[in-house]
């Protein structure tokens, strides 16, 4: 019997039964366990947000998106509730799991779950912290960053690694996908913090970013792809199957595919062209470099990482804008022409900032905050100089 409540204690018993389990006792409510979930008030702030609105009724696929138990076609249409019961159940009353009485509860609930075991147990004060915003906001954009990049294949792809190589490769690999997760999510907050609709962002970010996924290493220029030879080099060193070893190698260039996917829809060019057009831009005037050294900045407490983190987010703008710049005003189609002409067109100053930034790379001392901030500033007065 499964009345519009929800399933019943007849479909409870014949899972519990299946499993070789007793009747339990009457639960009042799913909660993460407090081993699991040391942020309670961020579950509670999902279940009063309507555990994120589009969580709710309205739209159905942010109860596709935390799924553990695939079924039906791409996981079917309410695979978190499905989590909590026996995949024979799920599939045979899949039609009636969406009327589930908790369904809000059992979804913030795994989303909670996975957002704690993943990113950790600071992740969502750290969030709202940095970019003042309220814990259902992180947890939609974190659900749709989680969602674009696939990452849960990657991370089941890890985890069948056990006992084959060693753990801290393991854990190495999946602090990568960490780094990619949070800095997509913090992007999503920063540029579309009112338009997190989880349908309608992963499916206008997720084919640009698979394109770009399963061209790699082909649109990578400079220092980026420098770097990639070399993680993805350790990784089949340490017994990682190579395929994986080039997706995990992607991660840290990956981070930019946000833009470039929106670079590519805005003017109309393919993903790739897009991509060659941001990597070309990045290698020619310091800016993969830079990026290199701000994530190798020392952060002692709190307002260090601020800093660092502001500096990063300057970056990423610098680096976009740079990149719409070159293709508006020269038009050409093809990425590096457009940059020759950019460049022959503004020689002096991309000469200028090229010079700033190289004498800075030439520091016998290193570089700071301030040299970094300081070459970052030379290039971003070509975005924003007269046209």
């Amino acid at each position: 019997r499964v009345g519009r409540g929800g399933l019943t204690s007849d479909l409870r018993s014949e899972g519990r039964t299946a499993a070789g389990q007793g009747e339990p006792e009457v639960e009042k409510r799913p909660r993460p366990a407090d081993g699991d979930a040391p942020e309670p008030e961020a579950w509670d702030a999902l279940v009063a947000a309507s555990a994120f609105p589009v969580l709710g009724e309205e739209q159905p696929y942010p109860a596709r998106v935390v799924r553990i138990v695939p079924f039906g076609a791409a996981g079917g249409p309410i695979d978190t509730i499905a989590r909590v019961y026996a995949e024979r159940l799920a599939q045979r009353y899949a039609s009636l799991l969406g009327e589930h009485r908790l369904r809000r509860e059992i979804i913030a609930t795994a989303t909670t779950n996975s957002i704690v075991n993943r990113m950790g147990p600071t992740f969502v004060a750290r969030t709202q912290q940095d970019t003042g915003t309220d814990a259902a906001t992180v947890a939609r954009a974190y659900t749709i960053a989680r969602e674009v990049f696939d990452v849960r294949e990657l991370w089941q792809s890890i985890e069948r690694l056990d006992n084959k190589v060693p753990a801290a490769v393991q854990y190495a690999m999946v602090l990568d996908t960490i780094v990619l997760i949070r800095q997509v999510t913090y992007w999503l907050i920063q540029r579309h913090r009112g338009e997190l609709g989880i349908e309608m962002q992963v499916g206008r970010l997720r084919p640009g970013i698979r394109e770009l996924a399963t061209s790699q290493p082909a649109w990578l220029q400079g220092l980026e792809r420098g770097g990639y030879d070399t993680r993805a080099a350790e990784l089949v060193g340490a017994g990682v199957p190579q395929g994986l070893a080039r997706q995990i190698a992607a991660c840290s260039a990956l981070q930019c595919a946000p833009d470039i996917v929106e670079l590519a829809q805005n003017r109309k060019m393919s993903v790739e062209a897009a991509a060659n057009a941001y990597f070309g831009v990045g290698s020619a005037f310091g800016l993969d470099w830079m990026r290199g050294r701000i994530e190798g900045l020392d952060t002692e407490g709190h307002w260090h990482a601020v800093a660092r983190g502001s500096l990063r987010e300057a970056l990423y703008e610098t680096h976009r804008g740079l990149v719409q710049r070159v293709l508006e005003e020269t038009r050409e189609r093809d990425p590096a022409r457009a940059l020759d002409r950019w460049q022959a067109k503004h020689a002096a100053a991309a000469q200028h900032a090229k010079g700033v930034a190289g004498d800075i790379q030439s520091q016998p001392a290193g570089v700071d905050y301030a040299s970094l901030s300081v070459a970052l500033q030379a290039v971003r007065r070509l975005v924003v100089a007269e046209r």
